[in-house]
């Protein structure tokens, strides 16, 4: 599978999120890490080879939008804005 079409393989829901952020991705996608960031673009939260899921903890989080970075093979990023309610 290439870049691209692992692009296709990726959802993350609710969007928006009020309590949970869940974040979903085949197993084969070899993603090294996520990283969330709030719109000061300070990391929030990071999560190291994740497996194929994800499931944020939303409730505590202030209100606004941040952004997901997905990184593969330490190499690939993709980003993804989210809004928590």
């Amino acid at each position: 599978m290439i870049f691209t079409e692992w692009l296709k393989e990726i959802k993350i829901y609710p969007n928006p999120a009020l309590l949970n952020l869940n974040i979903e991705f085949w197993n084969d996608i070899p993603v090294s890490f996520v990283n969330l960031y709030n719109i000061m673009v300070l990391q929030v939260k990071r999560i190291e080879q994740p497996g194929g899921y994800v499931n944020i903890d939303a409730g505590g989080m202030k209100e606004g939008i941040y952004l997901i970075e997905i990184v593969y093979y330490d190499e690939f990023v993709s980003r993804h804005k989210v809004l928590i309610l």
